[in-house]
């Protein structure tokens, strides 16, 4: 259910801050733009979970994960609609 870290690289990051004017931080520029610093840094962050992985015989190579600060992602099969 998780998502390869090239492609979590690539999304925004709500908790990411860079450096704005007057000591202020912020996860956006002054337009309201998402910036690239502000991206999500995968499993370089301590939040990041892995979720799926491949065997290969006694090896075991992570290959998905997700942003455990959100909580673990559910399925549809999980989800009860009401």
């Amino acid at each position: 259910m998780g998502i390869p870290e090239d492609v979590a690289k690539s999304r925004w990051c709500p908790f990411a801050r860079v450096p704005g004017k007057g000591g202020t931080a912020a996860n956006r520029d002054p337009e309201g733009h998402r910036t690239y610093s502000t991206a999500c840094i995968a499993s370089d962050c301590m939040a990041w979970r892995w979720d799926t992985a491949e065997r290969d015989g006694l090896r075991v190579r992570a290959i998905a994960g997700y942003c455990g600060l959100a909580g673990r992602p559910l399925s549809r099969d999980e989800v009860e609609y009401t």
